[in-house]
């Protein structure tokens, strides 16, 4: 196969590919799709070791490319959720966040906020993200947050 993934072609969690660009294939592909390639290419790695045959440095590539996707988009949407939670009244104090997002607690503070400043952006720029009401509303909830502050 070669070294990108054929867009048009359906694809299935338990297809063979190469790619070398967390990027390739562009456009949605579900995470379940993305952990069985990236597993796939992990398990053939490990089975040609075991088997003393030589490894397919493609399935390093894809191995590490895929492993950035699937990273990334099983992050991505990690902010939303602790503005949910500061909605629900469910945290503590920014320590506990940071314990789920094994972040120190004043890392766990920076990051929201600049996750916060950018979806306000993001929403006068195309009208998706977060309203200036919401981040207002957003800061003051995480303000009253004990700890990391």
């Amino acid at each position: 196969m070669s070294n990108t993934i054929d867009a048009a072609r359906p694809q299935t969690g338990h297809d063979v590919i190469h790619t070398r660009s967390p990027h390739d294939p562009a456009g949605h592909v579900p995470v379940d799709t993305l952990l069985a390639w990236w597993s796939g290419a992990l398990r053939r790695t490990a089975d040609a070791k075991h088997a003393g045959q030589p490894v397919d440095v493609e399935d390093y590539w894809t191995e590490l490319a895929v492993g950035t996707r699937l990273a990334r988009e099983v992050t991505a949407g990690r902010w939303v959720v602790v503005a949910r939670l500061l909605r629900a009244g469910a945290i503590r104090d920014w320590w506990q966040v940071g314990t789920a997002l094994n972040m120190t607690g004043p890392d766990t503070v920076a990051g929201f906020a600049v996750w916060l400043a950018g979806q306000v952006h993001l929403y006068q720029q195309i009208g998706i993200g977060v309203t200036a009401a919401e981040a207002e509303e957003l800061t003051g909830l995480a303000d009253a947050i004990g700890g990391a502050r």
